[in-house]
């Protein structure tokens, strides 16, 4: 059966105090399905990425291969750069010469002989810190900005700043989400109870969907629900809230910002019946019924 991987994010993780030593590592986090749709749960994969110079058929310069475990909604996270080197070295890429292109390739066996080609995308932004190592010209980050997590900003609180490989990350000026500070809902039904909302498709799981998938709720579903609620809301004079989908609540749940031992609704779609939440404690997901009774939480951009 081939096997098909829903990109959720990339992390480069040198964002804090760069050191001397320019760390050598992407971090890297994706969610493996099924033909079918459905997360390939607790199962062993192996992951290949090669960065290639130039063009995307260009000379590749490093290539890697990661065994990675998937949890029990089909994420793993691998560090590209700390993986079993097959080509070059990462520490020799030159960040600083030409466009640089990534191809990704998974073997859901987990063996390692049977590679399905998962495309190749131009790296848009160069981690910053490894292309210092590599160019005495001047490099920015989010760093050049003064916002910090669980700051008041923007109508509420600073749950997530967008690293480098996010959708809409920027290095030049700090862009993420603000947390409204308060429940929109301690209890509310998701809608559609028996019917598609437009929002199970692969992309309703990452960051920056939550906009279009609160959209996607309201014309199918109604305003009497948790994505009416956040489109509604006006709050601390902001009234462009939404519904987060999978990926952005995952950002910063588990961080201290929703209440502890709630479940907040996300705008993914798990099924006709079924849809995401994201507990508040630590993050965790799950695929209860649309009719269960579940907390609301609205995010705003910025």
């Amino acid at each position: 059966m081939k096997r098909l991987l829903l990109l959720l994010s990339v992390f480069f993780f040198a964002i804090n105090g760069l050191q001397a030593q320019v760390p050598q590592g992407i971090p890297y986090q994706a969610a493996a399905r099924g033909a079918n749709g459905q997360p390939l749960v607790n199962t062993n994969v192996k992951v290949r990425f090669s960065i290639i110079d130039s063009i995307a058929t260009g000379t590749t310069v490093y290539q890697e291969t990661h065994t990675a475990t998937t949890n029990t909604v089909g994420l793993f996270s691998v560090n590209v750069g700390l993986g079993s080197p097959v080509i070059g070295t990462f520490a020799g890429i030159n960040w600083g010469t030409n466009s640089k292109f990534m191809k990704v390739e998974l073997d859901p066996i987990g063996i390692g002989s049977n590679y399905t080609d998962l495309g190749t995308q131009q790296m848009m932004s160069v981690p910053y810190a490894l292309y210092a190592g590599t160019t005495t010209r001047t490099v920015y980050s989010p760093a050049n900005n003064n916002l910090t997590l669980g700051m008041n900003y923007g109508g509420g609180i600073v749950g997530y700043i967008l690293q480098f490989g996010d959708p809409g990350y920027d290095p030049l000026i700090q862009h993420g989400y603000i947390v409204a500070p308060i429940d929109q809902s301690i209890g509310k039904a998701w809608g559609c109870p028996t019917t598609a909302s437009g929002t199970g498709g692969l992309n309703s799981y990452l960051m920056g969907s939550g906009q279009s998938n609160t959209a996607a709720i309201i014309n199918n579903c109604g305003l009497n629900t948790p994505a009416g609620l956040c489109d509604a809301l006006i709050l601390n004079g902001y009234n462009d809230w939404y519904l987060p989908s999978l990926g952005e609540i995952q950002s910063f749940g588990g961080k201290g910002i929703l209440i502890y031992g709630y479940n907040y609704w996300t705008s993914t779609e798990c099924s006709n019946t079924t849809a995401y939440w994201v507990t508040g404690s630590d993050g965790s997901s799950g695929c209860p019924v649309k009719t269960s009774l579940v907390a609301v939480r609205a995010i705003r951009s910025f």
